[in-house]
């Protein structure tokens, strides 16, 4: 959200180069936003917790106060303590300051290590985890489909519906990882090489323009389209749910009418008693 706006007034890109537009900050708020930029891992570490809840739970068939008792309080407080613990010392250490776009890890020939450590190598490991649980998670809920049609009547077909949406709600839940994070390695690796520095300054280009609108779109959104993933299976519920109402509505206003005509039809065709004839 702050963008440029922390880093320290006057900075430029490169040595006597033009100054970071909007840069209206100092060293403690280029300090700040590195430490908060630090602390964002949280968000795929958190997101590998979750990925391991789904994997205990479905293929390893975990209960609910196992997992309470046993795991659940690993969940919560090592991504916790793995963010700050990285986020703190690269304040202690004074390794925050602009790197383009953003105050985060500073880097020179000595230092180009440091996105490695603090970010590449633990977010890659995370992304690499979640889409093995994904994929293990999806190959036991079609073993149990499988097995359901062995044992199944001759003749008889079972539906592939649930490892089917199971594949589909991991490639949505892995989507977010690949779309903010191989752009952001892309930028980090290029930071700590230094050949980042001389694209910054490249003016005029195109090619520049997308690439680092889609690294300042995607990186801070990862946490919203995460929830937009969880929110997925009960909007779908929510729309077959809807379509099932709106189904039986009609069906019931089609009988209804249906009804209706036979009764009239009925009136309209019935035969005058001869009680009546006789009277007239």
């Amino acid at each position: 959200f702050c963008s440029t706006w922390p880093i320290p007034q006057g900075h430029s890109t490169v040595e006597g180069g033009a100054t970071v537009y909007q840069a209206y900050g100092n060293k403690t708020t280029c300090a700040i936003q590195g430490f908060i930029s630090q602390y964002s891992t949280i968000t795929p570490l958190y997101n590998a917790m979750l990925a391991l809840n789904y994997l205990l739970l479905v293929k390893f068939g975990v209960n609910d106060d196992e997992m309470r008792r046993k795991y659940e309080p690993f969940m919560i407080f090592v991504p916790f303590i793995f963010a700050l613990s990285f986020a703190v010392t690269g304040l202690v250490y004074d390794m925050y300051g602009p790197i383009g776009f953003w105050c985060w890890l500073k880097t020179d020939e000595k230092t180009s290590w440091q996105p490695y450590v603090f970010l590449l190598i633990p977010v890659w490991c995370v992304i690499m985890f979640v889409t093995v649980a994904m994929i293990m998670v999806y190959q036991k809920v079609r073993k149990q489909e499988d097995r359901m049609t062995r044992y199944s009547l001759p003749g008889s077909q079972i539906s592939r519906s649930i490892s089917k949406e199971v594949a589909t709600q991991a490639i949505w839940y892995l989507a977010p990882f690949y779309l903010a994070w191989i752009p952001i390695t892309v930028f980090s690796a290029g930071k700590a090489t230094g050949s980042i520095q001389a694209y910054l300054s490249t003016k005029g280009s195109t090619e520049k323009f997308i690439w680092s609108l889609w690294i300042v779109t995607f990186v801070p959104l990862q946490g919203f389209l995460n929830f937009l993933v969880y929110l997925r299976p009960r909007f779908l519920k929510w729309r077959k749910a809807k379509s099932k109402e709106k189904a039986r509505r009609i069906a019931s206003q089609t009988n209804a009418t249906g009804s209706s005509s036979a009764v009239e039809t009925y009136t309209t065709n019935a035969e005058i008693p001869p009680s009546v004839e006789m009277s007239n």
